[in-house]
C-alpha cells in the first residue's frame, strides 16, 4: 500500500508537467539589479535637475545647520545697534528724507566710537546724500578704517526699477577700492539668506568690487596678522586664499558674469555670478545660557547707540575690534528695517528674521574664523561626484534583490537610508561637506519597489 504524507501537498497533473526553472549565468542576475539600480538612480538625478528636489534639500540643509552644537561667541566683532528706541530719540528736524539716524547722532557716534580705537568700522548705514556738518564730513573723508557701503541696481529690466544706493559722497575716489564696500546678498527662492557674495562686477551706482563683509575680512587679517589676500587665476577656479586656507566659489568660476548658472549642490540653478560661497551660520547660547536657544545673534557683543552715546561700554570691549553699526529697529519717522530671514526659527518655530547688520556680522566671522581658527566653510561635491554618489547608493539591491523575503529586503533599504542620513549628517557637521541624501534616498526606494514587483511577483499564487 502506498501512504501520502499528510504534510505534503497531493501532486496534481499540472505540477507534473513543469520543469524547474534553469538558473541563469550570473552575469545575467547581476545584469537586471544593475540595470534597476541604474534606472533609479537616473530618476532620481533627473528629478534633482528639474529643481524638484530642492525645496526638500534647502529644508534638510536648514535642519542640518540648526542640529549642530552652538559654538563660542566671537569676541573680535561687536555690534552696535541703532534701535527703536534710538530712532524714537530722533527729532524730525534733524532728519533728511527717508532718513534713519540723522547727521548730528551719527557724527556724536562716529566720535565716541573712535575714541575706544577699534580695528575697524563697518558703518552699515546707506548715505548717499553729502552732510551739511562739517566734522562729520571730515570723518567720512578722513577716517581709514572706516568702510561705508553702496547697492547695486536691479539688474533685470523687468523688475522694479531700484536704481540702487551710491557710497558716501565724502569718500575719496583714492579710498573706493578699500573702504567701500557693496552690502548686497543673495537671496534663494524662500527668501532665505544662505549665501556670501565676497566679490562681484561694479555697476555704474556702486563701484565696489568687494563686499562690505569682504573689505573687513581682508583688512583686519592684513592689519592684525599680516595675512594678504591672493587670488588665484581661472586655471585655478579663482579660489581666494589666505595663508593656507582656500575659499573656492560656488560652482567654481567667480567669473562674475551674468548669465551663468550651474547645478551645485540643493541647487538645480545656482546662481554663481561672482564669488560666492554658503554662508556658515555661527550661533551661540545667550549669555552662556545653554538652556536657551543658540542664535546667529548672541554671537557678538553688542551694544546701542545710547549705549556708546552714553560711555558704557568699556574700552576693552571695543578696542581693536572691528565694529559694526547698523539699523535694528523701527521709528516714528523710519520703517524700513532691514531684516534678513535665516535657515533658525524663532521660539514661535517661524523662520527667523534678524537685522540686516548681523548678517554682515556672520559674514565677516566667517572669513576671519576661516582664515585665523580653521573653522570648516561649507561646500558641496561637484555634481559628477553627487551622481556617482547616488548610483552607489543604489548598489546594495545587488545584495538584496534575491532575497526571497519582501520582509528584510524592505527593512535593509531602511536601515541603508538611516545609514546614509547618519554619513551625511556627520559628514556635514565635522566637514561641512553637503552629501545629496535626499536623492540617493529616493533612488534607494525607487529601486526597492522595482526590484519587489519583479522580484517577489513569482512568489505570489496566482489569483
Amino acid at each position: 500500500m502506498l501512504f501520502q504524507n499528510s504534510a505534503m501537498l497531493a501532486p496534481t497533473w499540472q505540477s507534473l508537467q513543469q520543469h524547474p526553472e534553469p538558473p541563469r549565468p550570473l552575469w545575467l542576475r547581476l545584469l537586471l539589479p544593475l540595470g534597476i539600480g541604474t534606472a533609479a538612480a537616473a530618476v532620481a538625478i533627473a528629478l534633482r535637475l528639474l529643481g524638484l528636489l530642492q525645496p526638500a534639500e534647502l529644508a534638510l540643509f536648514d535642519h542640518w545647520l540648526r542640529s549642530r552644537p552652538a559654538e563660542l561667541p566671537d569676541g573680535r566683532i561687536v555690534v552696535v545697534e541703532a534701535s527703536a528706541a534710538d530712532l524714537d530719540r530722533e527729532l524730525p528736524g534733524d532728519l533728511q528724507s527717508g532718513q534713519s539716524l540723522s547727521d548730528k547722532t551719527q557724527e556724536q557716534l562716529l566720535e565716541k566710537l573712535l575714541a575706544y580705537e577699534p580695528a575697524f568700522i563697518g558703518w552699515d548705514i546707506y548715505r548717499n546724500f553729502k552732510t551739511e556738518r562739517p566734522r562729520l564730513e571730515q570723518r567720512l573723508a578722513e577716517t581709514d578704517n572706516l568702510i561705508t557701503i553702496c547697492k547695486f541696481a536691479d539688474p533685470d529690466p523687468k523688475a522694479t526699477a531700484f536704481k540702487g544706493y551710491v557710497q558716501a559722497p565724502e569718500i575719496p575716489e583714492s579710498d573706493l577700492p578699500t573702504r567701500v564696500g557693496f552690502s548686497d546678498g543673495p537671496e534663494d527662492p524662500d527668501r532665505k539668506h544662505r549665501i556670501q557674495l565676497l566679490y562681484s562686477d561694479p555697476d555704474s551706482t556702486c563701484p565696489a568690487r568687494y563686499s562690505l563683509s569682504s573689505i573687513l575680512g581682508f583688512s583686519y587679517l592684513q592689519k592684525t596678522e599680516g595675512i594678504e589676500l591672493a587670488e588665484t587665476s581661472a586655471q585655478d577656479g579663482y579660489t581666494w586664499r589666505w595663508g593656507n586656507v582656500a575659499i573656492a566659489p560656488i560652482g567654481g568660476t567667480g567669473t562674475g558674469k551674468f548669465n551663468q548658472f550651474q547645478p551645485y549642490g540643493p541647487y538645480a540653478r545656482a546662481d554663481v555670478r561672482g564669488h560666492q560661497i554658503w554662508l556658515n551660520y555661527r550661533s551661540s547660547h545667550p549669555s552662556g545660557d545653554s538652556k536657551r536657544k543658540a542664535s546667529p545673534i548672541e554671537t557678538f557683543k553688542r551694544f546701542t547707540v545710547a549705549d556708546v552715546l552714553e560711555g558704557k561700554p568699556a574700552k576693552t570691549e571695543i578696542e581693536n575690534k572691528i565694529v559694526l553699526v547698523g539699523i535694528t529697529g523701527t521709528g516714528l519717522t523710519f520703517t524700513g528695517a532691514d531684516m534678513a530671514t535665516t535657515p533658525f526659527r524663532d521660539q514661535n518655530g517661524a523662520a527667523l528674521a534678524i537685522p540686516g547688520v548681523y548678517i554682515q556680522a556672520q559674514m565677516t566671522s566667517q572669513i576671519i574664523s576661516a582664515a585665523l581658527d580653521g573653522r570648516k566653510l561649507l561646500r558641496a561635491l561637484p555634481w559628477a561626484l553627487d551622481l556617482l554618489l547616488v548610483w552607489i547608493a543604489v548598489l546594495p539591491l545587488l545584495a538584496f534583490l534575491y532575497s526571497r523575503s519582501p520582509k528584510w529586503f524592505s527593512i535593509a533599504i531602511a536601515i541603508e537610508i538611516l545609514l546614509l542620513y547618519g554619513i551625511a549628517w556627520a559628514t556635514f557637521t565635522a566637514l561641512g561637506l553637503y552629501l545629496p541624501w535626499i536623492p540617493a534616498s529616493l533612488a534607494l526606494i525607487l529601486g526597492g519597489v522595482a526590484s519587489e514587483r519583479l522580484n517577489f511577483a513569482k512568489e505570489r499564487p496566482a489569483k
